[in-house]
C-alpha cells in the first residue's frame, strides 16, 4: 500500500477505555477526523465492571485530597472542567443519581454509559477498531505511526490512553505492553504497581471472615501517619473495604496498620459504661458484654485471644481489668500486612507517565514530540475509591480532545 493510499488522521488514540472514547468524541465533535485503537474485542471493557456493574462514574464531592499525593491532580480537576464533565454526559441524554456522594447513571447500570458513548462515536464517524492491539508505534517528519497486526494507521496527533495493568480480567493492560509504547515515545515513567486492593494480613483467620465494622486504620508512611476511615471488612487472610482500599497505596512493603474497631468512644467512656452497668450485666460472659460494641465473631476473638486464663476472675476488679485489656486491643489492634502482588484485585495502578511532563491545561506532553497526549491512567495519577478515577479519566480526556 503506497503513502498515497493511507489515510491520514488529524489524531489517532490508543486505548477505549473512559479518557479514549471522551477524547475521541471531544475532538470528532471539533470536526477532527478520529480512529481508536482497543486491544480489547469490545470497547469499554472496565466501565462496565466498576461499581460492581452499577458504574460509579464520579463523585460529588471534590476534595484536595481526593487524589493522592498529586498537585497535578488537583491543578486539573477544577471546576470548570468538572462542569464541563457533567455538561458531556447531559448532551449524551445521561442523568446521575447520588448515593453518598457516589454519582452512577440512574438506570444503575453501566451498559447506559458504554451505549451512550458508542452511539455517539458512530454518530460521529469515529474509527473504533476492536481486538487490535498497537505492535509498535513511531514519530517521524512531524506524524505519528501506529502499526498492528492488521494495519498501519498515521495520524498528526496521538493520544495515549492505554490505561494501567489494572483489573486484567477487565481488559487491563499488561505492563510490558504499556512500558513498550512509553520507551518508543521517550516517555519517562514510574512503575505500575497494584494499589486500591484488600492487603493480605495472615493473623484474619477463617473465624473472622465475613466481619464488617466501622473502624480507623493508621499506618506510617512517607514519614507520616496516614488515616482512613469507613467500614473493616475481614476476609480470611486479607484486611478489605474501601477504608482499607485507599491505605493500600501507602503499603508498598510489609507494613503494620493499627486499627482502632470502636473509633467513636474512647477506652475510658467505654469503661465507665461498663461498669455503670455492672449489676445488670454481671453474670454475662465477657465476649457478650463486649458484644455490644463489636460484632460477636470479634468479640469471642478477642476474649479468646487476648485475655489469659489467670485473669478470667469473678470479682468487679478482676473483671473490669479483663475487659479494659480486650478494649484497649481492639482499639490499637497491631496487624502486619503486605501489598497486593498481582493486579487482579486492584482497583487502580499507581504509576504512569511522569506529570512533570505533561501540560495540565490539555495533557499535551511537552518536550520534543509536538501533538502527544496522555490521559487517564496512563498518567501517573491515582485516586481514591469513590468514582475519582473515571472521573479523572473522562476529564483527561476530555481535555485532550478539546485541544486538538
Amino acid at each position: 500500500m503506497s503513502e498515497d493510499e493511507i489515510k491520514i488522521y488529524d489524531v489517532c488514540i490508543i486505548g477505549a477505555g473512559a479518557s479514549g472514547l471522551a477524547a475521541a468524541i471531544s475532538a470528532a465533535r471539533r470536526g477532527k477526523s478520529c480512529i481508536i485503537i482497543d486491544k480489547n474485542k469490545k470497547c469499554g471493557q472496565k466501565l462496565y465492571a466498576t461499581g460492581n456493574g452499577r458504574c460509579n462514574i464520579a463523585n460529588a464531592v471534590l476534595r484536595a485530597d481526593s487524589f493522592f499525593f498529586n498537585e497535578f491532580a488537583n491543578a486539573v480537576m477544577t471546576d470548570e472542567n468538572v462542569k464541563a464533565f457533567y455538561d458531556f454526559f447531559e448532551s449524551l441524554g445521561i442523568p446521575f443519581s447520588e448515593k453518598d456522594s457516589y454519582l452512577y447513571p440512574v438506570s444503575m447500570q453501566a451498559s447506559a454509559i458504554v451505549w451512550a458513548l458508542k452511539d455517539e462515536l458512530k454518530h460521529l464517524g469515529v474509527v473504533l477498531l476492536e481486538g487490535e492491539a498497537v505492535k509498535d508505534i513511531s514519530f517521524s517528519h512531524g506524524r505519528f505511526q501506529s502499526i498492528t497486526e492488521k494495519r498501519r494507521i498515521l495520524s498528526d496527533k496521538l493520544i495515549l490512553a492505554t490505561g494501567s495493568p489494572a483489573a486484567p480480567k477487565c481488559g487491563g493492560t499488561d505492563e510490558d505492553t504499556i512500558y513498550g509504547l512509553y520507551k518508543k515515545l521517550g516517555l519517562k515513567f514510574n512503575p505500575y504497581r497494584p494499589v486500591l486492593t484488600p492487603l493480605k494480613a495472615e493473623s484474619i483467620v477463617e473465624e473472622l471472615h465475613g466481619v464488617r465494622v466501622k473502624a480507623t486504620a493508621k499506618t506510617e508512611s512517607y514519614g507520616r501517619t496516614v488515616e482512613e476511615s469507613g467500614e473493616l471488612q475481614l476476609v480470611t487472610g486479607y484486611l478489605s473495604g474501601i477504608m482499607i482500599f485507599n491505605l493500600s497505596y501507602y503499603i508498598r512493603n510489609k507494613s503494620t496498620i493499627k486499627l482502632d474497631l470502636i473509633p467513636n468512644m474512647t477506652e475510658e467512656e467505654i469503661i465507665k459504661l461498663i461498669r455503670d452497668a455492672w449489676v445488670n450485666i454481671k453474670d454475662r460472659k465477657t465476649e457478650g458484654i463486649l458484644n455490644a460494641f463489636i460484632p460477636d465473631k470479634l468479640a469471642a476473638y478477642f476474649t479468646s485471644h487476648f485475655t489469659s486464663d489467670s485473669e478470667r476472675a469473678e470479682t468487679v476488679d478482676t473483671k473490669i481489668k479483663e475487659i479494659s485489656s480486650i478494649v484497649h486491643k481492639m482499639k490499637n489492634w497491631e496487624v502486619t500486612v503486605t501489598p497486593a502482588d498481582n493486579y487482579d484485585k486492584a482497583q487502580s495502578a499507581a504509576g504512569g507517565v511522569k506529570t512533570d511532563l505533561i501540560s495540565p491545561e490539555n495533557m499535551r506532553v511537552t518536550g520534543t514530540i509536538e501533538g502527544l497526549y496522555v490521559t487517564g491512567e496512563a498518567a501517573d495519577v491515582t485516586g481514591k475509591c469513590g468514582g475519582y478515577n473515571l472521573m479523572w479519566a473522562f476529564i483527561t480526556g476530555m481535555k485532550a480532545g478539546n485541544s486538538i
